[in-house]
This record gives C-alpha cells, sequence and structure tokens, in this order.
C-alpha cells in the first residue's frame, strides 16, 4: 500500500455499506512484497484497513481468487463447471431486422 493510496482506501472503505468486505489480492497487498521498506510504501493493506480475506500469491491464480470468494460469500466450490453448449440458431429468428446502408432488409451479420 503506498503513502498517496492509504487516505483514498480508508475513504472507501468508509463510504462503503454493510456488510462490506475486503480483500488482500497477491503478495504485495498482504505484506509489501518485495516493495516491503520502500520510501513510498506504508505498509501492507491490513496496516491501513482490516481485511476479510488475504489471497496469497505473486500474482495469484484465478482459480485461487474465486475459490477464496466462494469461501466468503458461503459458495461451496463446484466440483466442475457446467457444460456450455452453444446455442442452437433458432435465437437468430428471433432478432429485430434492422436496416442496413445500402436499404435492404438483411439482418445485420448477413451486410
Amino acid at each position: 500500500m503506498t503513502r498517496n493510496m492509504a487516505e483514498p482506501l480508508r475513504r472507501t472503505v468508509a463510504a462503503m455499506g454493510e456488510p462490506r468486505v475486503v480483500v488482500a489480492v497477491g503478495d504485495c497487498a498482504i505484506d509489501c512484497g518485495e516493495f516491503a521498506g520502500g520510501y513510498g510504501v506504508e505498509g501492507a493493506v491490513a496496516d491501513v484497513v482490516p481485511v476479510d480475506l488475504q489471497v496469497p500469491g505473486c500474482p495469484p491464480g484465478p482459480e485461487k481468487i474465486i475459490a477464496a470468494l466462494r469461501t466468503v460469500t458461503g459458495r461451496l466450490a463446484r466440483s466442475r463447471l457446467p457444460s456450455r453448449r452453444p446455442p442452437d440458431w433458432g435465437w437468430r429468428a428471433r432478432l429485430p431486422v434492422w436496416s442496413c446502408r445500402s436499404g435492404c432488409a438483411a439482418r445485420w451479420w448477413v451486410c
């Protein structure tokens, strides 16, 4: 946490409604990482505002961030992601018809 951002972070957290969750993501946010002791470093995020959740890593992987957020929100991790089959092409028939620049009544993906 840099000195320039400490006060804006305090104000932002104070302006947030309840319930609020503060998440420190990455080693630099948790313990200043390699910037510890630097001139412009105020300290870790937990030194400035109370932190509810810490996600370690440099940088942490997306799966770690999602797992941590699911832990905080109380949602269980799914064993596998739902299948994402492409939709049938029948949905295109329900799109409105727009005229293109040439004045034809073709759908926008045709011209």
